[in-house]
């Protein structure tokens, strides 16, 4: 049972005639001599979608994976005051640390010194929110914020 040949020939033209019995059924005998008894062409071919037709009868996107848990806790009053507490305590130490800075500012006359004293202060007041940049607070030792400096005069 060399079928080599005939295989041969299969993949040359593509065509095979399989035996099918009375009732349409395709006869399969592994144990016979018949080339088209042992092997069965099942032609493949790719199939093309057109989207928008699909579309027009059944929604596309992914619903059957995407989680609908979205929990929309609000925050509890003692969570609320706990965040205002912690706000509060760091703008404290912030102050804290301006004022340590600013004394001793006023106690060192060295230039390189007081360059370092005025950065670290406006960063500090920048944390504080009494700024945003730079060029928002004054020149002169405390390092005010120009907005505060115009409301007073």
């Amino acid at each position: 049972m060399d079928f080599s040949t005939q295989i041969k020939n299969f993949i040359n033209t593509g065509t095979l005639v399989p035996q099918i019995d009375d009732g349409g059924n395709v006869y399969l005998n592994g144990s016979s001599s018949n080339f088209n008894q042992n092997y069965v062409s099942i032609p493949l071919q790719v199939s093309y979608y057109n989207t928008s037709s699909i579309e027009s009868y059944y929604p596309i996107e992914f619903t059957e994976f995407i989680s609908n848990n979205r929990s929309t806790t609000t925050p509890t009053i003692t969570d609320l005051m706990s965040q205002i507490s912690n706000l509060q305590a760091i703008t404290s130490s912030l102050s804290t640390q301006l004022n340590d800075v600013i004394l001793e500012q006023s106690s060192n006359s060295n230039s390189a010194d007081i360059q370092a004293s005025k950065q670290v202060i406006i960063n500090l007041r920048i944390l504080l929110g009494q700024g945003k940049i730079t060029s928002d607070f004054s020149s002169t030792f405390p390092y005010a914020p120009i907005s505060n400096i115009n409301k007073t005069q």
